[in-house]
Protein backbone atom coordinates (compact mmCIF):
# COMPACT_ATOMS: atom_id res chain seq x y z
CA UNK A 1 0.00 0.00 0.00
CA UNK A 2 1.14 3.47 -0.59
CA UNK A 3 0.95 6.22 2.05
CA UNK A 4 -2.25 7.56 0.04
CA UNK A 5 -4.12 4.03 0.34
CA UNK A 6 -3.77 4.30 3.63
CA UNK A 7 -5.68 7.71 3.79
CA UNK A 8 -7.97 6.61 1.70
CA UNK A 9 -8.86 3.34 3.68
CA UNK A 10 -12.45 3.18 5.21
CA UNK A 11 -11.99 1.28 8.62
CA UNK A 12 -15.54 2.54 9.50
CA UNK A 13 -16.54 0.12 6.84
CA UNK A 14 -14.55 -3.04 8.00
CA UNK A 15 -15.85 -2.06 11.32
CA UNK A 16 -19.36 -2.42 9.79
CA UNK A 17 -18.99 -5.48 8.08
CA UNK A 18 -17.21 -7.40 11.37
CA UNK A 19 -20.45 -6.76 12.72
CA UNK A 20 -22.35 -7.85 10.31
CA UNK A 21 -20.69 -11.05 10.52
CA UNK A 22 -20.87 -11.67 13.96
CA UNK A 23 -24.73 -10.85 13.62
CA UNK A 24 -24.95 -13.76 11.15
CA UNK A 25 -22.76 -15.74 13.31
CA UNK A 26 -25.26 -15.72 16.03
CA UNK A 27 -28.09 -16.36 13.76
CA UNK A 28 -26.97 -19.18 13.08
CA UNK A 29 -25.54 -20.13 16.21
CA UNK A 30 -29.31 -19.66 17.37
CA UNK A 31 -30.29 -22.23 14.16
CA UNK A 32 -27.94 -24.68 15.08
CA UNK A 33 -29.22 -24.58 18.98
CA UNK A 34 -32.54 -24.46 17.30
CA UNK A 35 -31.97 -28.05 15.49
CA UNK A 36 -30.43 -29.83 18.52
CA UNK A 37 -33.54 -28.70 20.43
CA UNK A 38 -35.69 -30.63 17.78
CA UNK A 39 -37.20 -33.77 18.73
CA UNK A 40 -37.22 -36.89 16.40
CA UNK A 41 -39.51 -38.98 18.73
CA UNK A 42 -42.35 -38.46 16.34
CA UNK A 43 -40.23 -40.89 14.28
CA UNK A 44 -39.52 -44.32 14.94
CA UNK A 45 -36.77 -46.86 13.48
CA UNK A 46 -34.61 -46.18 10.21
CA UNK A 47 -37.01 -43.08 9.86
CA UNK A 48 -35.54 -41.35 13.35
CA UNK A 49 -32.41 -42.51 12.97
CA UNK A 50 -32.66 -40.96 8.93
CA UNK A 51 -33.95 -37.96 10.38
CA UNK A 52 -31.48 -37.90 13.16
CA UNK A 53 -28.37 -37.86 10.72
CA UNK A 54 -29.77 -35.43 8.57
CA UNK A 55 -30.53 -32.57 11.36
CA UNK A 56 -26.79 -33.80 13.06
CA UNK A 57 -25.30 -33.12 9.10
CA UNK A 58 -27.59 -29.68 9.36
CA UNK A 59 -25.94 -28.56 12.38
CA UNK A 60 -22.95 -28.92 11.35
CA UNK A 61 -22.84 -27.51 8.42
CA UNK A 62 -24.37 -24.56 10.59
CA UNK A 63 -21.71 -24.48 13.15
CA UNK A 64 -18.93 -24.90 10.01
CA UNK A 65 -19.50 -21.67 8.80
CA UNK A 66 -20.13 -20.08 12.21
CA UNK A 67 -16.33 -21.16 12.83
CA UNK A 68 -15.41 -19.73 9.21
CA UNK A 69 -17.63 -16.23 9.67
CA UNK A 70 -15.82 -15.84 13.44
CA UNK A 71 -11.90 -15.51 12.32
CA UNK A 72 -12.84 -13.17 9.08
CA UNK A 73 -14.78 -10.83 11.32
CA UNK A 74 -11.99 -10.82 14.16
CA UNK A 75 -9.79 -10.24 11.10
CA UNK A 76 -11.70 -7.54 10.08
CA UNK A 77 -12.03 -6.11 13.41
CA UNK A 78 -8.66 -5.94 14.07
CA UNK A 79 -7.52 -4.54 10.65
CA UNK A 80 -9.93 -1.62 11.18
CA UNK A 81 -8.56 -0.99 14.80
CA UNK A 82 -5.18 -0.47 12.96
CA UNK A 83 -6.33 1.71 10.14
CA UNK A 84 -8.10 3.96 12.08
CA UNK A 85 -4.77 4.21 14.42
CA UNK A 86 -2.39 4.33 11.57
CA UNK A 87 -4.77 7.36 9.69
CA UNK A 88 -5.00 9.44 13.29
CA UNK A 89 -0.82 9.28 12.79
CA UNK A 90 -1.13 9.98 9.34
CA UNK A 91 -2.99 13.15 9.61
CA UNK A 92 -0.98 14.55 12.56
CA UNK A 93 1.75 14.03 10.52
CA UNK A 94 0.34 15.82 7.65
CA UNK A 95 -0.34 18.77 9.68
CA UNK A 96 3.09 19.31 10.83
CA UNK A 97 4.03 19.05 7.31
CA UNK A 98 1.72 21.80 6.42
CA UNK A 99 2.79 23.74 9.60
CA UNK A 100 6.64 23.63 8.15
CA UNK A 101 5.16 24.34 4.54
CA UNK A 102 6.12 20.99 3.58
CA UNK A 103 3.41 18.30 1.04
CA UNK A 104 3.62 14.74 1.64
CA UNK A 105 2.27 13.15 -1.65
CA UNK A 106 0.48 10.16 -2.45
CA UNK A 107 3.22 7.75 -3.20
CA UNK A 108 4.59 9.20 0.54
CA UNK A 109 7.49 11.57 -0.94
CA UNK A 110 8.21 14.97 1.15
CA UNK A 111 8.90 18.41 -1.02
CA UNK A 112 9.10 21.37 -0.08
CA UNK A 113 6.58 24.14 -0.74
CA UNK A 114 8.18 26.89 1.26
CA UNK A 115 10.35 28.24 -1.96
CA UNK A 116 13.44 29.88 -0.55
CA UNK A 117 13.62 29.51 3.07
CA UNK A 118 16.97 29.33 4.93
CA UNK A 119 15.60 28.19 8.29
CA UNK A 120 18.23 25.66 9.36
CA UNK A 121 15.82 23.73 11.56
CA UNK A 122 13.83 22.60 8.03
CA UNK A 123 15.91 19.79 7.01
CA UNK A 124 15.51 18.50 10.90
CA UNK A 125 11.79 18.54 10.33
CA UNK A 126 11.87 17.31 6.92
CA UNK A 127 14.24 13.87 7.98
CA UNK A 128 11.75 13.66 11.05
CA UNK A 129 8.70 13.50 8.49
CA UNK A 130 10.68 11.17 6.26
CA UNK A 131 11.54 9.17 8.68
CA UNK A 132 7.45 8.86 9.74
CA UNK A 133 5.68 8.48 6.65
CA UNK A 134 8.61 4.60 6.36
CA UNK A 135 7.37 4.10 9.74
CA UNK A 136 3.49 4.19 9.04
CA UNK A 137 3.92 3.37 5.05
CA UNK A 138 5.13 -0.33 6.67
CA UNK A 139 2.66 -0.71 9.49
CA UNK A 140 0.28 -0.24 6.68
CA UNK A 141 0.95 -2.99 4.53
CA UNK A 142 2.08 -5.02 7.39
CA UNK A 143 -1.45 -4.61 8.58
CA UNK A 144 -2.97 -5.19 4.84
CA UNK A 145 -0.97 -8.01 4.50
CA UNK A 146 -2.14 -10.06 7.52
CA UNK A 147 -6.17 -8.88 6.52
CA UNK A 148 -5.54 -10.44 3.01
CA UNK A 149 -3.42 -13.57 4.34
CA UNK A 150 -6.36 -14.64 7.03
CA UNK A 151 -9.21 -13.57 4.57
CA UNK A 152 -7.52 -15.93 1.99
CA UNK A 153 -6.94 -18.62 4.34
CA UNK A 154 -10.79 -18.73 5.15
CA UNK A 155 -11.72 -18.44 1.66
CA UNK A 156 -9.35 -21.82 0.86
CA UNK A 157 -11.04 -23.42 3.51
CA UNK A 158 -14.38 -22.85 2.47
CA UNK A 159 -13.75 -24.25 -1.26
CA UNK A 160 -11.88 -27.10 -0.10
CA UNK A 161 -14.60 -28.23 2.22
CA UNK A 162 -17.31 -28.51 -0.47
CA UNK A 163 -15.08 -31.43 -2.20
CA UNK A 164 -17.21 -33.90 0.55
CA UNK A 165 -17.26 -35.26 3.54
CA UNK A 166 -14.83 -38.52 2.94
CA UNK A 167 -11.93 -35.74 2.51
CA UNK A 168 -13.69 -33.04 4.31
CA UNK A 169 -12.04 -33.40 7.63
CA UNK A 170 -8.76 -34.72 7.29
CA UNK A 171 -8.62 -31.49 4.92
CA UNK A 172 -10.04 -28.80 6.84
CA UNK A 173 -7.77 -30.23 9.55
CA UNK A 174 -4.81 -29.39 7.44
CA UNK A 175 -6.09 -26.57 6.02
CA UNK A 176 -6.50 -25.34 10.08
CA UNK A 177 -2.97 -26.49 10.74
CA UNK A 178 -1.44 -24.30 8.00
CA UNK A 179 -3.91 -21.50 8.84
CA UNK A 180 -2.70 -21.58 12.43
CA UNK A 181 0.68 -21.62 11.52
CA UNK A 182 0.51 -18.25 9.49
CA UNK A 183 -1.41 -16.80 11.75
CA UNK A 184 1.40 -17.43 14.27
CA UNK A 185 3.50 -16.25 12.31
CA UNK A 186 2.01 -13.16 11.40
CA UNK A 187 1.41 -12.81 15.54
CA UNK A 188 4.79 -13.16 15.90
CA UNK A 189 5.92 -10.76 13.45
CA UNK A 190 3.46 -8.26 15.21
CA UNK A 191 4.64 -9.08 18.33
CA UNK A 192 8.58 -8.46 17.24
CA UNK A 193 7.38 -5.39 15.92
CA UNK A 194 5.29 -4.02 18.89
CA UNK A 195 8.18 -5.57 21.71
CA UNK A 196 11.23 -4.86 19.54
CA UNK A 197 11.18 -2.81 16.39
CA UNK A 198 8.70 0.02 17.49
CA UNK A 199 10.21 0.77 21.08
CA UNK A 200 13.39 1.20 19.53
CA UNK A 201 12.04 3.92 16.97
CA UNK A 202 9.70 5.38 20.03
CA UNK A 203 12.82 5.54 22.07
CA UNK A 204 15.47 7.04 19.49
CA UNK A 205 12.60 9.75 18.14
CA UNK A 206 12.37 10.98 21.65
CA UNK A 207 16.11 11.38 21.53
CA UNK A 208 16.36 12.74 18.15
CA UNK A 209 13.42 15.40 19.36
CA UNK A 210 15.82 16.75 21.97
CA UNK A 211 18.84 16.17 19.48
CA UNK A 212 16.88 18.71 16.99
CA UNK A 213 15.67 21.00 19.52
CA UNK A 214 19.01 21.79 20.89
CA UNK A 215 20.45 22.47 17.30
CA UNK A 216 17.32 24.53 16.06
CA UNK A 217 17.34 26.26 19.67
CA UNK A 218 20.69 27.41 20.02
CA UNK A 219 21.84 29.12 23.35
CA UNK A 220 21.91 33.13 23.39
CA UNK A 221 26.04 33.15 23.23
CA UNK A 222 25.60 31.17 19.73
CA UNK A 223 22.47 33.84 18.65
CA UNK A 224 25.17 36.80 19.78
CA UNK A 225 27.50 35.32 17.66
CA UNK A 226 26.12 35.11 14.76
CA UNK A 227 23.68 38.07 15.05
CA UNK A 228 26.16 40.58 16.77
CA UNK A 229 29.74 39.29 15.97
CA UNK A 230 30.35 39.32 20.05
CA UNK A 231 32.43 36.06 20.17
CA UNK A 232 31.78 33.39 22.76
CA UNK A 233 33.70 31.93 25.77
CA UNK A 234 35.78 29.26 24.59
CA UNK A 235 34.52 26.92 27.62
CA UNK A 236 30.68 27.96 26.03
CA UNK A 237 31.79 26.66 22.53
CA UNK A 238 33.12 23.07 24.45
CA UNK A 239 30.22 22.73 26.81
CA UNK A 240 27.29 22.64 23.91
CA UNK A 241 29.81 20.84 21.42
CA UNK A 242 29.96 18.02 24.21
CA UNK A 243 26.34 18.25 25.04
CA UNK A 244 25.46 18.18 21.37
CA UNK A 245 27.42 15.14 20.58
CA UNK A 246 25.86 13.27 23.94
CA UNK A 247 22.64 13.73 22.57
CA UNK A 248 23.77 12.75 19.34
CA UNK A 249 24.77 9.80 21.14
CA UNK A 250 21.76 9.44 23.25
CA UNK A 251 19.98 8.37 19.74
CA UNK A 252 22.10 5.40 19.27
CA UNK A 253 21.88 4.09 22.71
CA UNK A 254 17.85 4.55 22.79
CA UNK A 255 17.97 3.04 19.28
CA UNK A 256 19.66 0.00 20.74
CA UNK A 257 18.13 -0.75 23.86
CA UNK A 258 14.30 0.21 23.26
CA UNK A 259 13.89 2.50 25.62
CA UNK A 260 14.82 6.64 26.37
CA UNK A 261 18.12 6.35 28.75
CA UNK A 262 17.62 10.21 28.81
CA UNK A 263 21.10 10.75 27.76
CA UNK A 264 21.67 14.75 27.96
CA UNK A 265 17.95 15.56 29.03
CA UNK A 266 17.82 17.79 31.76
CA UNK A 267 13.78 16.78 32.49
CA UNK A 268 12.03 19.42 34.61
CA UNK A 269 12.69 20.93 37.77
CA UNK A 270 11.64 18.69 41.11
CA UNK A 271 11.58 20.04 44.75
CA UNK A 272 10.63 17.83 48.08
CA UNK A 273 8.98 19.01 51.05
CA UNK A 274 11.59 21.11 53.56
CA UNK A 275 12.29 19.28 56.74
CA UNK A 276 14.06 20.38 60.19
CA UNK A 277 17.20 18.63 60.68
CA UNK A 278 19.36 18.73 63.99
CA UNK A 279 21.74 21.67 64.34
CA UNK A 280 25.92 21.67 63.97
CA UNK A 281 25.68 24.82 66.39
CA UNK A 282 27.25 27.70 65.60
CA UNK A 283 29.48 28.14 62.82
CA UNK A 284 32.59 29.16 63.68
CA UNK A 285 34.28 30.48 60.36
CA UNK A 286 34.79 29.93 56.67
CA UNK A 287 36.32 26.01 57.72
CA UNK A 288 33.20 25.24 59.11
CA UNK A 289 31.10 26.99 56.43
CA UNK A 290 32.88 24.53 53.97
CA UNK A 291 32.34 21.03 56.01
CA UNK A 292 28.58 22.45 55.35
CA UNK A 293 28.59 22.40 51.87
CA UNK A 294 30.60 19.28 51.62
CA UNK A 295 27.76 17.67 53.83
CA UNK A 296 25.65 18.14 50.98
CA UNK A 297 26.74 15.44 48.85
CA UNK A 298 25.40 13.02 51.81
CA UNK A 299 22.15 12.09 50.82
CA UNK A 300 21.55 8.44 52.78
CA UNK A 301 18.92 6.44 51.22
CA UNK A 302 17.53 8.69 48.75
CA UNK A 303 18.56 8.87 45.17
CA UNK A 304 18.47 12.88 45.41
CA UNK A 305 20.29 15.54 47.44
CA UNK A 306 19.68 18.36 49.43
CA UNK A 307 19.89 21.84 49.98
CA UNK A 308 20.91 22.68 53.22
CA UNK A 309 19.69 25.96 54.34
CA UNK A 310 21.05 27.16 57.39
CA UNK A 311 19.08 30.34 59.48
CA UNK A 312 21.46 32.48 61.28
CA UNK A 313 20.67 34.96 64.48
CA UNK A 314 23.51 37.47 64.50
CA UNK A 315 24.74 39.21 66.82
CA UNK A 316 22.94 41.82 65.85
CA UNK A 317 19.57 40.37 66.42
CA UNK A 318 19.23 40.28 62.43
CA UNK A 319 18.23 36.70 60.78
CA UNK A 320 20.19 36.00 57.65
CA UNK A 321 20.39 32.55 55.86
CA UNK A 322 23.32 30.51 54.42
CA UNK A 323 22.08 28.07 51.47
CA UNK A 324 24.44 25.14 50.61
CA UNK A 325 24.35 23.57 47.41
CA UNK A 326 26.12 19.99 46.34
CA UNK A 327 27.83 19.20 43.45
CA UNK A 328 27.84 16.97 40.71
CA UNK A 329 27.23 13.15 42.97
CA UNK A 330 26.74 11.25 39.49
CA UNK A 331 29.95 8.93 38.67
CA UNK A 332 31.64 9.99 35.19
CA UNK A 333 32.04 6.53 34.40
CA UNK A 334 28.09 5.15 34.82
CA UNK A 335 24.81 5.65 32.32
CA UNK A 336 23.72 7.41 35.46
CA UNK A 337 26.45 10.41 35.38
CA UNK A 338 25.05 11.44 31.62
CA UNK A 339 21.48 11.57 31.92
CA UNK A 340 18.42 10.26 33.75
CA UNK A 341 19.33 10.52 37.59
CA UNK A 342 16.84 12.46 39.41
CA UNK A 343 19.78 13.97 41.11
CA UNK A 344 20.14 16.52 38.31
CA UNK A 345 23.52 16.45 39.25
CA UNK A 346 25.39 14.69 36.44
CA UNK A 347 28.28 15.60 33.73
CA UNK A 348 26.00 15.87 31.02
CA UNK A 349 24.17 18.77 33.22
CA UNK A 350 27.84 19.65 33.73
CA UNK A 351 28.25 20.53 29.98
CA UNK A 352 25.04 22.36 29.30
CA UNK A 353 25.65 24.31 32.52
CA UNK A 354 28.28 25.82 31.12
CA UNK A 355 27.39 25.55 27.17
CA UNK A 356 23.50 26.45 27.67
CA UNK A 357 22.93 27.69 30.54
CA UNK A 358 20.68 27.45 33.80
CA UNK A 359 19.25 23.86 34.16
CA UNK A 360 16.39 21.93 36.01
CA UNK A 361 18.77 21.37 39.11
CA UNK A 362 19.01 25.03 39.09
CA UNK A 363 15.33 26.34 39.30
CA UNK A 364 14.89 22.89 41.60
CA UNK A 365 17.34 24.22 43.96
CA UNK A 366 16.26 27.62 43.85
CA UNK A 367 12.69 26.70 44.16
CA UNK A 368 14.15 24.60 47.29
CA UNK A 369 15.77 27.43 49.13
CA UNK A 370 13.09 29.38 48.95
CA UNK A 371 10.73 26.99 50.27
CA UNK A 372 12.90 26.25 53.43
CA UNK A 373 13.25 30.08 54.05
CA UNK A 374 9.71 30.73 54.01
CA UNK A 375 9.26 27.53 56.26
CA UNK A 376 11.48 28.76 59.22
CA UNK A 377 10.11 32.58 58.78
CA UNK A 378 6.56 30.94 59.41
CA UNK A 379 8.01 28.68 62.37
CA UNK A 380 9.44 31.84 63.64
CA UNK A 381 6.72 34.07 63.34
CA UNK A 382 4.19 31.09 64.88
CA UNK A 383 6.70 31.23 67.85
CA UNK A 384 7.55 34.71 68.50
CA UNK A 385 11.12 34.49 67.23
CA UNK A 386 12.99 37.12 65.43
CA UNK A 387 11.99 36.97 61.68
CA UNK A 388 14.38 38.86 58.71
CA UNK A 389 13.40 42.72 58.26
CA UNK A 390 12.80 43.61 54.50
CA UNK A 391 14.53 41.15 51.87
CA UNK A 392 16.01 38.81 53.52
CA UNK A 393 19.94 38.62 53.43
CA UNK A 394 21.55 35.11 51.62
CA UNK A 395 25.03 34.09 51.21
CA UNK A 396 25.30 31.10 48.98
CA UNK A 397 28.10 28.38 48.85
CA UNK A 398 28.47 25.30 46.26
CA UNK A 399 31.74 22.67 45.88
CA UNK A 400 31.99 22.68 42.16
CA UNK A 401 28.73 22.15 40.58
CA UNK A 402 26.90 23.47 43.12
CA UNK A 403 29.09 26.94 42.82
CA UNK A 404 27.72 26.75 39.18
CA UNK A 405 24.25 26.68 40.04
CA UNK A 406 24.40 29.29 42.83
CA UNK A 407 26.22 31.44 40.11
CA UNK A 408 23.71 30.69 37.66
CA UNK A 409 20.95 31.97 40.05
CA UNK A 410 22.78 35.23 40.09
CA UNK A 411 21.82 35.50 36.29
CA UNK A 412 18.24 36.54 36.38
CA UNK A 413 16.39 37.97 39.31
CA UNK A 414 13.41 35.12 38.95
CA UNK A 415 15.37 32.71 40.96
CA UNK A 416 15.94 34.36 44.43
CA UNK A 417 13.21 37.39 43.80
CA UNK A 418 12.70 38.39 47.14
CA UNK A 419 16.10 37.92 48.60
CA UNK A 420 19.45 39.98 48.95
CA UNK A 421 22.19 37.76 48.15
CA UNK A 422 24.86 39.13 49.56
CA UNK A 423 27.54 36.74 47.61
CA UNK A 424 28.59 33.36 46.80
CA UNK A 425 31.40 31.48 48.51
CA UNK A 426 32.26 28.66 46.26
CA UNK A 427 35.27 25.78 46.11
CA UNK A 428 36.49 24.27 42.82
CA UNK A 429 33.93 25.63 40.77
CA UNK A 430 34.51 27.09 36.94
CA UNK A 431 32.59 30.66 37.70
CA UNK A 432 34.50 33.16 35.30
CA UNK A 433 32.22 32.50 32.08
CA UNK A 434 28.73 32.82 33.71
CA UNK A 435 26.26 35.88 33.10
CA UNK A 436 26.11 36.56 36.60
CA UNK A 437 24.80 39.94 38.64
CA UNK A 438 28.34 42.01 38.81
CA UNK A 439 27.18 43.42 42.07
CA UNK A 440 27.50 40.15 43.90
CA UNK A 441 30.90 39.32 45.00
CA UNK A 442 32.10 35.74 44.57
CA UNK A 443 35.21 34.23 46.15
CA UNK A 444 35.66 30.68 44.52
CA UNK A 445 38.91 28.59 46.43
CA UNK A 446 40.62 26.82 43.84
CA UNK A 447 43.40 24.36 44.81
CA UNK A 448 46.72 24.45 42.47
CA UNK A 449 46.33 21.42 40.02
CA UNK A 450 42.59 21.12 40.07
CA UNK A 451 41.18 21.19 36.75
CA UNK A 452 37.41 21.73 37.25
CA UNK A 453 37.44 25.10 38.65
CA UNK A 454 39.87 26.08 35.34
CA UNK A 455 37.57 24.35 32.98
CA UNK A 456 36.08 28.16 32.37
CA UNK A 457 39.84 28.94 30.69
CA UNK A 458 39.97 31.72 32.86
CA UNK A 459 36.95 33.86 30.72
CA UNK A 460 39.17 32.92 27.41
CA UNK A 461 37.04 34.12 24.32
CA UNK A 462 37.58 32.31 20.76
CA UNK A 463 39.24 35.40 19.42
CA UNK A 464 41.92 34.87 21.81
CA UNK A 465 40.54 38.03 24.26
CA UNK A 466 39.77 37.09 28.04
CA UNK A 467 36.90 38.51 29.72
CA UNK A 468 36.27 37.00 33.02
CA UNK A 469 34.01 38.10 35.33
CA UNK A 470 34.58 41.49 37.21
CA UNK A 471 33.20 40.18 40.47
CA UNK A 472 34.87 36.82 40.54
CA UNK A 473 37.85 36.20 43.20
CA UNK A 474 39.85 33.08 42.93
CA UNK A 475 41.77 32.10 46.45
CA UNK A 476 44.48 29.48 44.66
CA UNK A 477 45.80 26.84 47.26
CA UNK A 478 48.88 25.44 47.06
CA UNK A 479 48.96 21.84 46.52
CA UNK A 480 49.10 19.66 49.72
CA UNK A 481 49.51 16.48 48.65
CA UNK A 482 53.03 15.93 48.84
CA UNK A 483 55.05 13.81 46.50
CA UNK A 484 52.45 11.41 45.44
CA UNK A 485 51.70 11.08 41.53
CA UNK A 486 48.28 9.88 42.85
CA UNK A 487 47.80 13.03 44.38
CA UNK A 488 47.86 15.32 41.67
CA UNK A 489 45.29 13.74 39.63
CA UNK A 490 41.90 15.33 39.82
CA UNK A 491 40.64 12.91 41.67
CA UNK A 492 42.37 14.09 44.87
CA UNK A 493 43.09 17.92 43.91
CA UNK A 494 38.72 18.14 43.55
CA UNK A 495 37.27 16.25 46.12
CA UNK A 496 35.60 17.60 49.11
CA UNK A 497 38.25 16.81 51.32
CA UNK A 498 41.26 18.20 49.98
CA UNK A 499 39.28 21.40 49.96
CA UNK A 500 38.80 21.25 53.37
CA UNK A 501 41.79 20.21 54.99
CA UNK A 502 43.48 23.21 52.70
CA UNK A 503 40.50 25.91 53.37
CA UNK A 504 40.92 25.07 56.68
CA UNK A 505 44.50 25.27 57.12
CA UNK A 506 44.25 28.60 55.77
CA UNK A 507 41.95 29.60 58.20
CA UNK A 508 44.15 28.65 61.04
CA UNK A 509 46.86 30.95 59.65
CA UNK A 510 48.88 28.06 57.68
CA UNK A 511 50.27 29.06 54.19
CA UNK A 512 50.89 32.16 52.07
CA UNK A 513 50.41 35.09 53.61
CA UNK A 514 48.15 36.54 51.00
CA UNK A 515 45.76 33.66 50.78
CA UNK A 516 45.27 33.71 54.71
CA UNK A 517 44.82 37.17 54.59
CA UNK A 518 41.95 36.52 52.12
CA UNK A 519 40.77 34.33 54.19
CA UNK A 520 40.23 36.45 57.10
CA UNK A 521 39.01 38.99 55.39
CA UNK A 522 35.94 36.88 53.66
CA UNK A 523 35.26 35.37 57.64
CA UNK A 524 35.12 39.33 58.72
CA UNK A 525 32.92 40.08 55.29
CA UNK A 526 30.45 37.54 56.45
CA UNK A 527 30.82 38.15 60.25
CA UNK A 528 27.10 37.96 60.70
CA UNK A 529 26.28 34.67 58.60
CA UNK A 530 29.53 32.66 60.36
CA UNK A 531 29.17 33.76 63.94
CA UNK A 532 25.18 33.32 65.61
CA UNK A 533 22.67 30.92 66.53
CA UNK A 534 21.65 28.57 63.63
CA UNK A 535 18.88 26.80 62.85
CA UNK A 536 19.08 24.45 60.04
CA UNK A 537 16.65 22.80 57.47
CA UNK A 538 17.41 20.59 54.32
CA UNK A 539 15.13 20.16 50.96
CA UNK A 540 15.72 17.50 48.33
CA UNK A 541 15.89 18.96 44.84
CA UNK A 542 16.53 18.16 41.19
CA UNK A 543 14.77 16.25 37.89
CA UNK A 544 11.77 14.09 36.93
CA UNK A 545 10.10 13.30 33.52
CA UNK A 546 6.79 13.69 32.55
Amino acid sequence: MKWGDGLRSQPEELSRQASGLRQAAEGLRQASDALERTSTDPWQGRAQQAEHKQRERRREALDRQTRQLEPIADALEAAASSFQEIQRAQRRTIEKAHRWQFEIGDSGWVSDVAGFNLDPRRPFVRASLAASVVSLSFRLNTTDVALATKLYWQDAKADVIGFGAGLRDGIEDAIDWTGDRIRDGLDWASDQWGEHVQPRIDAAGAAWDRLKDGITNPPQWFKDWINEGKPPYISQVGGEAITVLARGAGVIANAVTGRDLHIADDGVPWTGETRSVPDKGSIGGISDLMDITMDTYNRGDSDRNSVTVTAVVGDDGQVRYIASIPGTAEGLGGLAGWGGAPSGLDWSANFAHIGEGPSAATQGAADAIQQAIQQDIEYRRANGLPVPEGKPELLLTGHSQGGIIAGQMLTSSHYLDGFEVKGIVSAGSPTETLAMDPNVPVTNFQTQYDPIPRADLEGLRVDGTRDPSSNVTNITMPHSGGANPLNYTPWYTHQQSTYQQDIAKLESGQGNVVDVAAVRHLDAQYHQFLHGTTTTYKTEFGREYR
